[in-house]
């Protein structure tokens, strides 16, 4: 739920919140660029219709950050090599059923990245993965974070995963810190 409210999906009962000192209701397509979500399961966060390259393109499109076809897919390539799925030629046309969960993964998280966000929010990331999978997609969300300065809630429901990827944390129980 906190989650949800930080990125605008639903309306706060009480209370406001705010990004940057301005309250974010209503929610504008800049506060959507700067402000990204990665979800707990990478089977259900990627359309089964789309391949990789449409998925990637079309936050790109959609905040015009590039210009024309050829920039397009040079984005797509470099976000692509930047988390592990190498060569970006291999996977760039490959739909999400050919794909494992830790590479279906990486590619929600290239989704988030790819427009450069200034926030994140990581919705239970690694829950679903393999544990063999989970240090490298770690690893790689601090490699990120730290590459593009951007701060991150971190949700989870493990507090090894917590402790390990977090600068710090916070508990909510029954809805409280």
């Amino acid at each position: 739920t906190t989650g949800r409210l930080i990125l605008g999906l639903i309306k706060p009962t009480d209370g406001k919140v705010y990004f940057k000192g301005e309250e974010i209701f209503p929610f504008t397509k800049e506060i959507r660029r700067k402000i990204q979500i990665i979800f707990q399961d990478p089977y259900q966060s990627l359309n089964p219709r789309m391949n990789i390259y449409s998925h990637l393109v079309e936050p790109i499109s959609i905040h015009g950050l590039a210009n024309g076809r050829d920039e397009k897919k040079e984005c797509v390539k470099k976000i692509l090599e930047t988390v592990g799925l190498i060569p970006p030629e291999e996977f760039i046309y490959r739909y999400p059923y050919e794909l494992s969960g830790g590479q279906r993964q990486r590619v929600a998280i290239s989704r988030a990245f790819i427009i450069k966000p200034e926030f994140l929010v990581a919705d239970e990331p690694v829950s679903m993965l393999d544990v063999s999978i989970r240090a490298g997609i770690l690893d790689l969300m601090m490699t990120l974070r730290d590459k593009f300065g951007l701060s991150q809630i971190f949700i989870t429901h493990d507090l090894a995963v917590a402790r390990y990827i977090c600068d710090r944390i916070a508990v909510m129980y029954l809805g409280k810190i």
